[in-house]
């Protein structure tokens, strides 16, 4: 797994342009291990790409608290692991970039065409949905979050 340490990652569902994130030395500090189960990966092509969220003021924005990127490698599941969360409250969202091309692909009205997820596998319904919906807790060592990619 890899994190960005450039400065850009993708904002799923709104604009489908780059958003800057925070680089490596602003990374969260924390002890608590996340696996992030992604499920129902249709393609083993292309690049998974994760952003992680602290609050409602920058979720889906230009502020991501932590971006990842993991190349895909199998269909199904796959498991990344994710450190340096605090203990709190974040949200995730995914997309997988099937073509690499370093950008949600969208149809008409903007609708996604790659597969993406949010966490709690809230499902997208006339727009993004919100924190408050996407958000878990981080309160032990060691958590599983599972995300189902739609």
């Amino acid at each position: 797994m890899t994190r960005l340490s450039i400065s850009i990652i993708i904002s799923i569902l709104i604009s489908g342009a780059y958003i800057p994130i925070m680089g490596q030395n602003e990374a969260p500090s924390g002890s608590n291990l996340i696996n992030l189960r992604v499920k129902n990966i249709k393609s083993d092509k292309g690049t998974l790409m994760v952003a992680i969220y602290k609050n409602a003021e920058t979720f889906l924005g230009e502020q991501v608290l932590m971006g990842i990127t993991e190349k895909v490698t199998q269909t199904g599941i796959m498991e990344l692991k994710i450190t340096g969360l605090s203990k709190g409250y974040y949200a995730i969202s995914i997309f997988h970039d099937e073509n690499d091309n370093g950008e949600l692909d969208t149809k008409i009205f903007r609708l996604p065409k790659e597969p993406y997820g949010f966490s709690n596998n809230i499902k997208a319904k006339f727009g993004p949905p919100s924190f408050e919906k996407a958000k878990f807790e981080v309160s032990g060592v060691n958590q599983t979050i599972e995300i189902n990619m739609r």
